[in-house]
């Protein structure tokens, strides 16, 4: 089964399913229905790949406006998703069981998205313009039966004339923090019925793993929610480790990452790019961060080169990067909060990861449990008896461990 539901769920992220059946239903207060999709839709794209007897819900998607806060507390007007499993061409017994998670409240999952560049990338530009079903979607709601919450993060979405914030630990905690209030606002307006103890599953993947755990801190500060397991997955938790490592390497093969640390950095904190960035790609930069490009067109403005007369970095980051103002900014910045959690956090990583390695796990790990945290690292190649896996080759299998993790909690926790 567990090769069935991996193959299964491939064809959403390689080719998504067409179709789709819509029906604007009631009328909603406080959001935008962008989308629709029926159990039979998801079935039938299915029973095209030959994969049959897997019952789905359907699911509708709602675009969510709200408030949140940047790194200097400015209010920025933010955008995100919530997707709500439905009875839409469900069997009789699909809809007892709808029936009976409704009796008892849904269950949240909030995924936190990895890197994008390009706005039509964010959750509520994508889902609302794809016209077919999405694969978290499909994943956490149509198959799992929780309420999905995706936020677009500042920079993206509604906020798209904003730079984006990247890997800046109190914007993102804000942006996910601030969207989980605005989501159970919504639900409560709209009659969508949660549990009762508001019970909240927490997740994301690369930069979404950071953003997780970065945000599971300022929501149990809260004691608003009910957050009953963490799994961030591959993130680059502890940034001090990962800067040094990139200032000291002669290449990196995704150098948009780079630069989009040092430009959201330099932008946040008053200093000139090029004290980080060399031209002529410094020049460059606020226009490739505009949300109009892609990772591959970013990547192909910039050079995978670090270090010389050619390089990307700046040879003042890459000679004094012990005693530079971005080392301290990162140690700022990185994910853990300086005191225990009460969640128990489940770090689920890749050991082939060629972005984010897998000691960055470990490492952070060792000090989630020195604070007395409650923290596990799970490697996902020992878990499904895999070869070496890279970071973009971990995302599906990742995933889908932890959705079948989070459901096999909810029985625990709800019954159902």
């Amino acid at each position: 089964m567990k090769n069935f539901i991996l193959a299964f769920f491939a064809l959403f992220f390689l080719a998504g399913c067409g179709g789709g059946s819509y029906d604007s239903g009631k009328k909603i207060t406080g959001g935008t229905e962008i989308a629709n999709f029926s159990a039979k839709d998801i079935a039938k794209e299915a029973a095209d790949y030959q994969y049959k007897n897997i019952s789905f819900f359907g699911y509708k998607a709602y675009k969510i406006p709200y408030t949140t806060y940047d790194e200097q507390g400015n209010k920025v007007q933010a955008t995100g998703v919530m997707v709500v499993p439905t009875a839409l061409g469900v069997s009789a017994d699909k809809k007892e069981e709808l029936e009976n998670i409704k009796a008892r409240g849904f269950a949240i999952v909030v995924n936190c998205h990895g890197t994008i560049f390009a706005n039509s990338k964010a959750p509520s530009v994508y889902v609302e313009n794809s016209k077919k079903p999405t694969v978290l979607p499909v994943l956490f709601s149509a198959y799992g039966g929780f309420i999905l919450l995706m936020p677009d993060y500042i920079g993206f979405g509604g906020s798209k004339g904003h730079y984006h914030p990247y890997l800046l630990k109190k914007s993102s905690a804000n942006a996910v923090k601030d969207f989980i209030a605005a989501a159970v606002k919504f639900a409560n307006n709209n009659m969508i019925e949660l549990s009762p103890n508001r019970d909240i599953f927490l997740t994301g993947y690369s930069q979404g793993g950071y953003v997780a755990l970065a945000s599971l801190g300022k929501i149990e500060d809260s004691f608003a929610y009910n957050i009953d397991l963490a799994a961030p997955m591959d993130g680059p938790y502890l940034l001090e480790p990962f800067g040094k490592a990139a200032s000291e390497a002669k290449t990196f093969k995704v150098p948009s990452f780079i630069a989009d640390v040092c430009y959201s950095y330099a932008k946040t904190y008053g200093k000139k790019v090029t004290t980080l960035i060399k031209e002529p790609y410094a020049d460059k930069l606020s226009k490739l961060f505009n949300g109009n490009y892609t990772r591959e067109q970013i990547d192909s403005q910039l050079t995978i080169k670090m270090q010389g007369k050619d390089g990307l970095l700046s040879d003042e980051i890459v000679e004094n990067y012990d005693t530079s103002w971005l080392r301290l900014k990162l140690l700022k910045n990185s994910a853990p909060k300086l005191s225990s959690y009460l969640t128990p956090i489940k770090l689920i990583h890749c050991k082939g990861d060629d972005i984010v390695p897998y000691k960055i796990a470990t490492a952070t790990k060792k000090v989630l449990t020195a604070l007395g945290s409650k923290a596990d690292l799970i490697t996902i190649e020992d878990e499904i008896n895999s070869k070496p896996l890279s970071h973009i080759k971990c995302a599906m299998p990742a995933y889908i461990y932890t959705a079948k993790m989070f459901i096999k909690k909810r029985k625990e926790i709800l019954g159902y």
